[in-house]
């Protein structure tokens, strides 16, 4: 049987390719004990003593302690565990390494790098809870005399977005930054209140709020099968359900009444469209994971406006088109 061949601490060194310093740092740490030790002193190292170092090599280059090391050398199974744990700090790591890497290229964007960085580091830092108080903070901030429904403020706003993962994926950590830099901008919040004052304001007491509510809910409802249904606004059935709709929420069937409302709902809703509020509502979606079939929520939302849009713009152009072949005839 062929004897183990042996190996001074030199020789080990230069046949790892490890400095003799570091070999005799590791024999001091008990991390790689010689095999044997002369009477002289000198320390001798086996070809098992080789593979040790080998491996102690593979388990530094992935960031292992020598301590561990020390630990689990002695036994073969905790190697796994340990590798296992270092895999998962380094998933940690580059999590950490992708989330600065999308602060800084929020940085880039803005006009104040160094403004923006001071913000996102400190939204970034926020955990669960401080997230929430931050958003219901600035909620309340945006709805600052805004005499809106309760119950809409708390099923429409508070509910979605208070209701956030405790932990984010990148893209949602993405989102996260974006959707607090907005709830932050003054701009966007007087935005905000001075069209929640326009809307709400314009309702004379609870009863009359009431009453739009759930005619908008009908008058919604009406809409969304219609669209389910493939029926386009401009088409005769989409102009009947529009006529519907209106007459619903005027309470009457006069004509000119319809006309002024239909009139009255475009300018409106010229007055409040404002394209970050659709991205606001994304943001939030994000956060909370958007459908794997299907469209979004915002997509159906917006869906539905848009075709409300075109069957008013398509009901007044009747009108006009109405009056001025009256007009002629009575010429």
């Amino acid at each position: 049987m062929a004897r183990s061949k042996k190996y001074k601490i030199g020789e080990l060194a230069q046949l790892s390719g490890v400095p003799v310093k570091t070999v005799r740092y590791y024999s001091d740490l008990g991390v790689l004990p010689p095999s044997e030790v002369s009477e002289t002193g000198h320390r001798w190292y086996t070809d098992l003593d080789h593979a040790r170092l080998e491996a102690i090599r593979s388990l530094r280059e992935v960031g292992v302690g020598l301590e561990t090391i020390a630990q689990v050398m002695q036994h073969e199974d905790s190697i796994a565990e340990a590798l296992r744990l270092q895999l998962r700090t380094l998933e940690l790591e580059m999590n950490q390494l992708q989330r600065r890497k999308v602060i800084l290229q929020g940085a880039l964007k803005r006009n104040d790098h160094l403004g923006y960085l001071r913000g996102a580091r400190t939204l970034a830092a926020l955990n669960a809870r401080e997230r929430q108080d931050f958003l219901n903070q600035q909620l309340e901030q945006m709805l600052q005399g805004v005499p809106a429904d309760p119950a809409w403020i708390q099923n429409v706003w508070k509910g979605p977005l208070l209701q956030l993962p405790e932990h984010f994926s990148d893209q949602q950590f993405e989102s996260w930054l974006e959707l607090a830099e907005l709830m932050l901008d003054e701009n966007f919040i007087a935005r905000f209140q001075k069209v929640g004052q326009e809307f709400w304001g314009s309702f004379t007491n609870a009863a009359s709020r009431e009453r739009y509510m759930q005619v908008s809910q009908q008058a919604d409802g009406l809409i969304r099968e219609t669209l389910q249904q493939g029926v386009v606004p401009d088409s005769a059935a989409g102009q009947q359900v529009i006529q519907q709709v209106l007459v619903l929420q005027a309470g009457t069937e006069a004509p000119e009444v319809l006309q002024q409302l239909a009139q009255g709902q475009l300018q409106q809703i010229e007055r409040h469209t404002d394209a970050r509020a659709l991205r606001f509502w994304e943001l939030v979606e994000e956060l909370h994971g958007r459908p794997a079939k299907g469209p979004s929520r915002s997509q159906q939302v917006m869906a539905l406006h848009e075709w409300r849009v075109q069957a008013l713009l398509t009901f007044l152009d009747g009108v006009a088109r109405k009056s001025l072949t009256v007009g002629q005839g009575d010429v």
